[in-house]
């Protein structure tokens, strides 16, 4: 890689939809002027400052979306709704989905605001993740929603998709709390503290 390079190109390279790099550049990914990026610098951006659980997750989640595609180069609307048939039940569990992604970052957000160190924001987002995701999946169960034709239960559902987490600005928190960023130092810390995964 070297150069510029359109951020929809650096999205296929680094295997993740656009939208992932808008989050990056949002979190302070590095652009050229012109809006590109450089491909060498963005992807030194990435390594260093994207949890490495995180994009493992990515390339899970994009191998999901190609084996569940039901046209050639169309993704279906929302992996994990497909079989339900009322709109207000997809919508629904939209509604739940998109506020799950939310809850991890505002916790870390949140976490740093009251002090907490960043090895913590960083577990607490993390179990956030988990947590919540499998809240919803009970509050779906509960409410008779039926999983996925190919699941037994919610938990299973290929809903969860890590692109679509909110991206946490590592480093602006860490900035805010006067430390460097150290994810991989914070990602053992989580695993110390809650086990795997981190």
């Amino acid at each position: 890689m070297a150069g510029s390079m359109r951020r929809s190109a650096f999205a296929r390279t680094m295997g993740v939809h656009k939208s992932q790099v808008t989050r990056w550049v949002q979190a302070g990914m590095p652009v050229l002027a012109d809006g590109n990026v450089d491909p060498e610098m963005a992807a030194e951006w990435v390594h260093r400052n994207v949890d490495p659980t995180l994009r493992i997750h990515h390339a899970r989640a994009q191998a999901q979306r190609r084996a569940s595609a039901t046209a050639p180069g169309k993704p279906p609307r929302s992996l994990g709704t497909e079989h339900l048939t009322e709109e207000w039940e997809v919508v629904g569990v939209m509604l739940l989905q998109a506020l799950a992604y939310r809850i991890p970052a505002a916790t870390a957000a949140m976490a740093v605001a009251c002090g907490a160190s960043l090895p913590t924001a960083f577990a607490l987002s993390k179990a956030m993740a988990i947590g919540v995701m499998q809240e919803v999946a009970e509050l779906l169960e509960q409410s008779d929603f039926d999983p996925p034709p190919s699941c037994d239960t919610w938990d299973d559902a290929s809903m969860w998709d890590a692109d679509r987490m909110n991206a946490i600005n590592w480093p602006k928190l860490a900035g805010d709390a006067g430390v460097e960023v150290d994810l991989e130092g914070w990602a053992a810390f989580t695993r110390e503290k809650l086990g795997e995964p981190a």
